[in-house]
């Protein structure tokens, strides 16, 4: 019922800044499994960084059923004699494609940490830590 009398922009705006979120938490997932202090005691840090793998993947699909949302606003079924989304559609129509393949390049790339985090790790970023002085 909310959505029905949320004007299409404001839903538009709504569903990318929801898509945004989970995206960026996705890319943080991984990106803060690197940092030692976030590792649990006992944990493996090449293993915690496999499993941050997990963590993007269910954050990037919960971001692609943003952008699903997004292009069902923009593109509904009904759409002959929908003025609103007839006049959004020249501004936002390449949004859905590019909130698509973001969030298709995330889940590929958590899906590759998730299965080869631990060596993507030894091979990277331990050497990278040594270097700093930290591993």
């Amino acid at each position: 019922y909310i959505r029905e009398n949320m004007s299409l922009i404001s839903r538009l705006k709504k569903e990318t800044l929801l898509f945004w979120i989970f995206s960026l938490l996705a890319i943080a997932a991984p990106i803060g499994a690197l940092f030692p202090m976030l590792t649990p005691t006992g944990e493996a840090p090449a293993i915690w960084f496999q499993r941050s793998g997990a963590m993007t993947v269910t954050l990037a699909l919960l971001a692609e059923i943003f952008a699903i949302r997004f292009q069902k606003a923009l593109f509904p079924n009904s759409a002959f004699g929908n003025t609103e989304a007839e006049k959004a559609r020249p501004i936002y129509r390449k949004r859905p494609a590019i909130m698509n393949s973001s969030a298709f390049l995330l889940i590929a790339s958590g899906t590759l940490i998730w299965g080869y985090g631990d060596l993507m790790y030894n091979t990277w970023f331990k050497p990278l830590a040594s270097l700093a002085g930290t591993g």
